[in-house]
């Protein structure tokens, strides 16, 4: 996937391939569509699962794509029911249990959709008189999770799947976090889609949990203009302690089993399909966003499959696309991030790229054989580059390393002071509101007076970032417990600090999530604080800045540095953090550099 030039000056255009709009043809609407309510679907249990139908009004048995998810199938399902069905498939929506009529109790997935829900719905909906027996999915974020569920459990006429965003971990906190905001905002609306069929004893405070997340965010997000942190935060979300939460008790009982650690609680399992892998059988296509929170969740599950799949088939049929996106499947656009822009190679008519996808593995029309096994956007170019695997083997992971204020390639030879802050629980530093994930995109400034920032100079070349970021703390702290958050910005030469990949790491998860461990207070530690991945080329005259705090409320849940438990405490103390960065202690954010095909 590489073409052969080792005469070119930047080294990303070796690899660059034709964008994936490109290979998309727009198919006119053939069909005239029904729609068909009411459906039932038995489960193994004799639960039944109520569905929706969107097929060809024209007899006949056609290939189906289906949906597993806790909205509204008619605003959830019905845009790509109709777009399909029109184009010669038969759509299903599905509610998972306890949404949409179906019988049962939804459980939030934790721990989880039944296993053999997926496997049931897949093979009832082959067998179907509208249904010629060959089976795929749409869409994704919970609907990627319930694809990835389904494909571990091998139903035979699952032919192919297109994942979008899907958490395949089944862990959406980075390094042991809670993305609290997130959450919130996910169970709040999961609560509001299913308010028809909500029991009456738990009407009114279903209504109440609704009202007032619509209420207190709204307010909050008219409040704070774009690139600004937010303020002020609702009630409902700076309360303390997080566990339990009244306004979701009885109505969204798993938004407080989200906030309880996975190795405390007890009976919980691990909800994610990455230790059951060698179960999948079939081609995938993983599409993601830099931006979005999940994209270090859909790079895994590639890399996870194209390893560990069942068969040499469907580890060589595994496929992944990465633009520049956030959450969601009506932004594979063109359009700003925060303050990054893109040029028109950015765009993809997910819905079109999609039918391609499916035409050619449940229909054998077309021909994919051509396309990049990865097909990557990399920004500052407005190019797509292809590669065999993720990350590309042609990127070098190279340190660059904290000095007193500075970021440099050069180690620190001799003894430097540390950086000291105070992080307060009562005084976070705010998220940023608009852009992508932990505000990337966005112009960092706002926060930087109240965090240690490290900047480099000047770049005197282009420099092109592609794949996983991580960033190496020496570090105390005076509590036994505390947060790391970084940030990696690009500074303009205006000034403007654009961040671009973000990371956090809760201290007693430094050696993991199943092995949580208090620090000693005043004791230096190493901690690795994984970040968002990257494709990016950084221009000439533009520096890097790692920051360094401990806070990004209410993105992330506030650590009261007490040791406690995990949200379950009403009140925190403050912290003292120091920073290390001398000889004995070389702290270093490690950057993906990519190099040319001909580069040693």
């Amino acid at each position: 996937m590489q073409k052969n030039d080792s005469s070119i000056d930047t080294p990303w255009e070796a690899y660059v391939v034709d964008p994936p709009q490109q290979r998309v043809e727009s198919k006119p609407a053939t069909y005239e569509v029904v729609v068909e309510t009411g459906l039932r679907i038995p489960m193994y249990d004799g639960t039944e699962l109520a569905a929706t139908l969107w097929r060809p009004k024209q007899v006949g048995r056609y290939p189906a794509l289906v949906e597993r998810a806790p909205h509204r199938l008619e605003e959830r399902t019905g845009p790509a029911g109709a777009y399909y069905a029109a184009r010669g498939y038969a759509v299903l929506g599905v509610g998972l249990r306890g949404c949409s009529g179906s019988g049962g109790t939804f459980t939030g997935n934790i721990p989880g959709t039944p296993t053999g829900d997926g496997y049931d719905t897949i093979e009832w909906t082959a067998i179907q008189p509208w249904c010629n027996g060959q089976v795929g999915m749409i869409c994704g974020s919970i609907s990627g999770f319930t694809q990835y569920q389904t494909a571990v459990e091998a139903p035979p006429h699952l032919v192919s799947l297109l994942v979008r965003e899907g958490p395949f971990s089944g862990s959406l906190g980075m390094g042991g976090t809670i993305p609290l905001l997130m959450l919130q905002a996910v169970a709040s609306s999961w609560t509001e889609n299913q308010l028809e069929y909500c029991p009456s004893d738990l009407s009114d405070q279903a209504h109440r949990l609704v009202q007032s997340w619509q209420q207190d965010w709204q307010a909050a997000a008219e409040s704070a203009e774009p690139g600004s942190p937010f303020a002020p935060i609702p009630e409902m979300t700076k309360r303390l302690p997080l566990y339990p939460h009244p306004l979701f008790q009885g109505v969204a009982d798993y938004y407080n089993d989200w906030l309880v650690p996975p190795q405390t609680a007890e009976g919980q399992q691990s909800v994610g399909s990455e230790g059951k892998v060698g179960q999948v059988q079939i081609p995938i296509c993983h599409l993601g966003g830099w931006f979005d929170g999940i994209v270090r969740d859909t790079l895994a599950a590639f890399t996870s499959m194209q390893q560990r799949a069942a068969t040499p088939e469907a580890r060589q049929a595994q496929r992944l696309i990465i633009g520049p996106w956030v959450h969601g499947p009506m932004y594979t656009h063109d359009e700003p991030v925060g303050l990054l822009e893109f040029g028109p190679n950015a765009k993809l008519d997910f819905f079109a790229f999609r039918q391609r996808w499916y035409d050619a593995h449940l229909q054998g029309k077309g021909d994919l054989t051509q396309d990049p096994i990865v097909w990557l956007y990399l920004m500052g170019a407005d190019a797509w580059l292809g590669f065999d695997t993720w990350p590309p083997p042609q990127t070098k992971a190279i340190p660059w390393y904290l000095h007193t204020d500075q970021l440099s390639e050069t180690p620190p030879q001799s003894a430097q002071n540390p950086d000291a802050y105070t992080y307060e629980p009562d005084d976070p530093i705010l998220s940023l509101a608009g852009g992508g994930f932990m505000g990337m995109g966005m112009d960092n400034r706002p926060l930087e007076d109240r965090v240690l920032a490290y900047t480099s100079p000047p770049l005197e070349q282009p420099l092109t970032l592609l794949g996983p970021l991580s960033t190496t703390l020496h570090a105390a702290s005076s509590a036994k417990d505390t947060d790391w958050v970084v940030r990696l910005t690009m500074v303009r030469p205006d000034g403007a600090s654009i961040i671009l990949s973000a990371g956090a790491l809760r201290a007693r998860y430094r050696h993991g999530r199943d092995q949580e461990e208090l620090l000693e207070p005043g004791r230096p530690e190493q901690f690795n604080i994984q970040m968002m991945p990257l494709s990016i080329v950084v221009p000439v005259g533009h520096r890097l800045r790692l920051t360094v705090t401990s806070s990004d409320f209410p993105a992330i849940d506030r650590n009261l540095n007490t040791g406690g438990p995990i949200g379950q405490e009403e009140s925190g103390q403050p912290a003292s953090n120091q920073i290390y960065h001398d000889s004995q202690h070389p702290s270093h954010i490690l950057l993906p550099v990519l190099n040319g095909p001909n580069t040693q």
